[in-house]
């Protein structure tokens, strides 16, 4: 066969597809974690903030630029998260249905072969 068929160029076309999704998929993960911990992170650091505060080991002044700061970054996180959650969700609700519509193409294919 000189050309390939739809069919084959078609399959071809998905498994690539689904290759740069995964990786996507993958670094959308790796990014995920790595936000999570600095959210973490921060929870500490305001913490600590807060109790040198409270203690007056920094003025109120320098506190609040602090917190600001961090509040400001830890907020810029938190929708990055719901973002990346979001994504790997559609993600993997897509591999589902890639599933489920070849499961099914499988299922057809058989029925009729077997009639």
């Amino acid at each position: 066969m000189l050309f390939p068929t739809s069919r084959s160029l078609s399959l071809r076309f998905r498994a690539a597809s689904e290759v740069r999704q995964a990786q996507t998929a993958k670094e959308l993960n790796h990014k995920l974690n790595k936000d999570r911990r600095r959210c973490e992170e921060l929870d500490t650091i305001i913490k600590k903030l807060y109790e040198s505060y409270a203690i007056r080991r920094i003025s109120e002044e320098r506190f609040n630029t602090l917190l600001a700061g961090y509040e400001q970054e830890h907020t810029a996180l938190r929708q990055s998260i719901m973002e990346a959650e979001s994504a790997l969700h559609s993600f993997e609700q897509d591999a589902a249905s890639v599933e489920n519509g070849s499961s099914l193409w499988q299922s057809l294919k058989t029925a009729v072969w077997n009639k």
